[in-house]
């Protein structure tokens, strides 16, 4: 909510104080109007799952059937809720993110009847909880002030003679930009090795492609100049076509100068040809994407796109 007040009209002027010595109280001031406004909720956004993990304790069904996008399946515990019962969800790098859901619908008996949530850039040190609540129905939403980390650990906290079960699982960003692919108009990329034609990642033809020519190996890298500092969060490399062909390892660094890169902004493993990258707001020019694993095949990009 914004509260604006608009004091002293003509009539009344305003001059700070009404009588000769500020000390003496009340002092008087006259309000011509009042003006309350409401601010639009900020948009929530989930978060991609592509290429997440998810392990739990007990170590029971399939626990990445939280994350198929199918709320036909299910991960449960098996046995009776009981405190300290949990899972680790990995999303690969680390993601800005205020709110997550866990979703029983279809066991809508099955909703953890106390949680906390943590979180940790190692999957090591949690510290102290960023939420803790009651379940009272089969979906929980859980928001928070906003963090930045690459693991989110739920722990149900309470008894019941259910067994705990979660069908869907889901993290959510507010705010921000519009998930939109910037205008790559006159960017340019260069790579190592200097091979093929790097602009075919930035021509929109997916039947054109950059590829190494030889097998990957650690420390090949692709280097996005977009010719003066943008926004941007996600980054999206996609070699459908050359399936194979897909970075077993990346990190991802942003630069304003080309030369001064600083840490990785995100890193993980590829699983498939569309390698999807979710990290905090960045403002940059230059995007440096190194290939860190190893494979038989080439590393090949057809498109690489990001997005605000």
């Amino acid at each position: 909510m914004q509260l604006n007040l608009a004091v002293g009209g003509p009539n009344t002027p305003f001059t700070g104080k009404t009588n000769p010595d500020d000390s003496v109280l009340p002092q008087k001031f006259y309000v011509d109007y009042v003006r309350v406004y409401t601010k639009p909720a900020p948009t929530e956004t989930a978060l991609d799952r592509t290429g997440w993990t998810v392990t739990t304790s007990p170590v029971t069904g399939t626990p990445g059937n939280m994350l198929d996008g199918n709320l036909s399946t299910r991960w449960t515990t098996g046995t009776n809720m009981a405190s300290g019962q949990y899972f680790v969800v990995d999303m690969k790098a680390a993601k800005s993110f205020n709110k997550i859901v866990m979703d029983s619908t279809g066991s809508n008996n099955d909703y953890a009847r106390g949680y906390q949530v943590y979180v940790s850039n190692d999957g090591a040190n949690w510290g102290s909880a960023v939420a803790s609540g009651t379940g009272t129905g089969p979906v929980i939403s859980a928001s928070f002030g906003s963090v930045s980390a690459r693991y989110v650990k739920v722990v149900q906290t309470g008894s019941a003679s259910n067994w705990w079960s979660v069908h869907e699982f889901n993290v959510y960003t507010s705010g921000g930009g519009t998930g939109a692919a910037l205008n790559r108009t006159g960017w340019t990329a260069a790579t190592s090795p200097v091979t093929g034609t790097p602009a075919n990642m930035l021509d929109g033809d997916m039947a054109t492609r950059w590829t190494t020519g030889t097998d990957m190996v650690p420390g090949q890298y692709v280097t996005v100049d977009m010719k003066s500092s943008k926004t941007f969060n996600k980054l999206v490399l996609d070699c459908t076509g050359s399936n194979n062909d897909y970075a077993r390892g990346y990190q991802v660094f942003v630069s304003n100068d080309g030369t001064n890169w600083g840490s990785a902004v995100a890193s993980g493993t590829g699983t498939g040809p569309v390698i999807t990258v979710n990290f905090a707001a960045q403002n940059a020019r230059y995007i440096k994407v190194v290939q860190t694993g190893s494979a038989t095949y080439w590393w090949s990009i057809r498109e690489l796109n990001v997005y605000n």
